[in-house]
């Protein structure tokens, strides 16, 4: 089950903003490509995530708008080199879309939720893996083994 918010980055919003992010375990920052400032801002928006977000939150660094450079390459002020070098710097994936033609749209939400999935599953496997392992390495010192030995405490 996924829950979808769009925030804009609306400032006015900025109180129930941080309310959206409590239990997140995945986000999707998305800045224009043509718009050097939105870029800039990227990462207080990557920081309020991590504040109050789930530790371990996914996210997705996406440039929208390429079919703008398409048509003019010159409205270009984010290049993908720098932005996929914040993303890996950040532990961040990294996507360019756009919404108007629907490119990597649907990939970009595939992707994330699988990522999304992906380390929640593990979370819960270790977990379990973990604790299966405590039961089997622990023992009582009070009680002595099933083959009549001491424990190993004793």
């Amino acid at each position: 089950k996924a829950q979808i918010w769009d925030t804009a980055g609306t400032e006015r919003f900025k109180a129930i903003t941080s309310a959206h992010y409590r239990k997140s375990v995945g986000a999707l920052v998305v800045y224009d490509i043509t718009v050097r400032d939105t870029f800039l801002h990227v990462k207080k928006w990557l920081d309020e995530l991590r504040e109050h977000g789930e530790p371990g939150i996914v996210v997705t660094l996406v440039g929208n708008k390429i079919d703008l450079v398409k048509e003019d390459p010159d409205l270009r002020q984010v290049t993908t080199e720098e932005a996929q070098a914040f993303a890996t710097k950040n532990d961040l994936l990294f996507e360019e879309s756009s919404a108007i033609e629907d490119i990597n749209v649907k990939s970009i939400f595939e992707n994330l939720l699988q990522k999304v999935y992906d380390v929640k599953s593990s979370e819960f496997t270790d977990e379990k893996y973990n604790e299966k392992k405590r039961r089997l390495v622990y023992q009582d010192p009070a009680k002595p083994s099933a083959k009549g030995e001491t424990s190993c405490c004793n």
